[in-house]
């Protein structure tokens, strides 16, 4: 079990610092979304962290009530306008402006 432990560590340190980069790579920090997204990251993988809740134990707290609110918010945007969107096709196809794709 030990042998396993250090591999581990080590790799999960990896995967860290490689996510890290590829934000900074990928979102150069120029806007408040981007910033709002990185710091969002942040909490979400140090309260993830085995040592996250150690340093910050309101880490969890935290990263529990950003899955609640903003992510349920966020998902239900998505439904509506999933639903939107199927009404607007049903009643093209209804009003014959959108073939099927069985018609070719």
């Amino acid at each position: 079990e030990c042998l396993l432990r250090q591999p581990d560590a080590t790799s999960y340190s990896l995967i860290g610092w490689v996510a890290i980069y590829s934000i900074y790579m990928a979102f150069r920090i120029d806007s408040k979304e981007i910033l709002y997204f990185t710091v969002i990251w942040v909490i979400s993988f140090a309260a993830n962290a085995p040592i996250g809740p150690v340093i910050f134990p309101g880490l969890p707290a935290i990263q529990g009530w950003l899955k609640m609110v903003p992510n349920s918010a966020a998902t239900r945007g998505f439904y509506i306008a999933t639903a939107l969107s199927a009404i607007v096709i049903g009643i093209r196809t209804l009003i014959g402006r959108t073939r099927s794709g069985m018609e070719g």
